[in-house]
């Protein structure tokens, strides 16, 4: 599996993910000439709609035994939901075609699967250049001070189970992005969600980058929507170490006063 996917997996979590993400925002914050570009990913009901079809490709990708997947199956067949109207039941069940079981223990391995066969399909070329000794140093030549570009490693994501956020240091490289995600995502049942919050643009320039406003555009040719601030994975992203650490102060100040007010009966 990718090392840039960090959901249910051992020794991985949402810190590693957010710290090497704000480390990339404040070096491009602090430099003169490097540029980035993060698009935040919010999928629409992503668990409900994985498509079975997508869930047995990716099985087979990873070359599952026929006899498990099999018994993978026969456990989405058993599930037999019914329409109630009106206090009566329709004799029928549907026969539902995407989904993994929100409760089983399985489903969340099975679902951080398919989005890495999805997230596998992106242009590395598209993507940022960062140090194999640190991981999370974006740099955009060698220099003395510098890891050269033959020891650095192309990355064009990070990832904790679908809240993405795809990189690249250009516009037309966060575009391209964007489109094969969408594309790919969409031969798997899953939609991009483009409401305001959801799937955002985040540009960083340096003191000397001459801005190009452009925007990136979805598959139906709307403009994803640009912001300056955006909540990944609980933390502030494209705001200061500072303005990071008083947000998450309300918010330690804000659940202690409920927690404070709590009533409890015994």
């Amino acid at each position: 599996m990718l090392h840039t996917q960090a959901a249910y997996r051992e020794g991985r979590s949402c810190p590693q993910q957010f710290c090497a993400l704000h480390l990339l925002v404040q070096r491009a914050l602090a430099s003169r000439d490097e540029e980035l570009h993060v698009v935040f990913v919010d999928f629409s009901r992503a668990f409900d709609a994985v498509s079975y079809a997508a869930l047995r490709a990716t099985l087979n990708y990873w070359s599952v035994p026929a006899n498990l997947t099999a018994v993978i199956f026969e456990e989405f067949k058993r599930q037999t939901p019914r329409i109630r109207w009106q206090g009566s039941v329709h004799p029928t069940a549907l026969l539902p075609t995407s989904g993994v079981l929100q409760g089983d223990t399985l489903a969340p391995f099975l679902f951080i699967l398919v989005i890495d066969l999805l997230l596998r399909g992106l242009p590395l070329e598209c993507g940022i250049l960062v140090g194999d000794d640190s991981h999370v140093t974006a740099v955009s030549r060698g220099t003395r001070s510098r890891p050269c570009p033959q020891h650095m490693t192309a990355v064009t994501h990070t990832a904790y189970a679908d809240d993405i956020a795809l990189l690249s240091r250009t516009h037309s490289g966060a575009q391209q992005l964007l489109t094969t995600l969408e594309s790919r995502a969409a031969a798997g049942g899953l939609k991009l969600n483009f409401a305001k919050g959801k799937t955002e643009v985040l540009i960083l320039r340096g003191r000397n980058v001459v801005p190009v406003e452009s925007s990136i555009l979805n598959a139906a040719g709307e403009a994803v929507p640009r912001t300056t601030k955006y909540k990944y994975l609980g933390s502030l992203v494209g705001s200061t170490w500072r303005e990071d650490l008083r947000h998450r102060t309300r918010l330690a100040c804000y659940v202690a006063k409920k927690l404070a007010n709590l009533k409890i009966k015994i």
